[in-house]
């Protein structure tokens, strides 16, 4: 499978204050991209705040990829 159509999502950490911006190729964040994004969001040992709270609702799979609901999708 070919990635076509790529878009830049804000994720975002509302109860620390911090934003990254990471890659969706066809909607789809891969696992990798989204553990990224926690340990930026969140980068205090022992925290357990989530990491990811806020922007986009996200879908997960087996896999650890999120797929970024529909709704949002309409809106990049």
């Amino acid at each position: 499978m070919t990635n076509t159509h790529k878009t830049k999502i804000t994720l975002e950490n509302t109860f620390h204050n911090r934003t990254v911006n990471v890659i969706a190729w066809d909607g789809i964040i891969s696992a990798s991209s989204i553990a990224r994004a926690k340990r930026k969001l969140c980068g205090v040992s022992g925290c357990t705040c989530g990491g990811i709270r806020g922007g986009p609702e996200l879908e997960y799979d087996q896999d650890g990829n999120a797929k970024i609901m529909e709704q949002y999708q309409s809106l990049a």
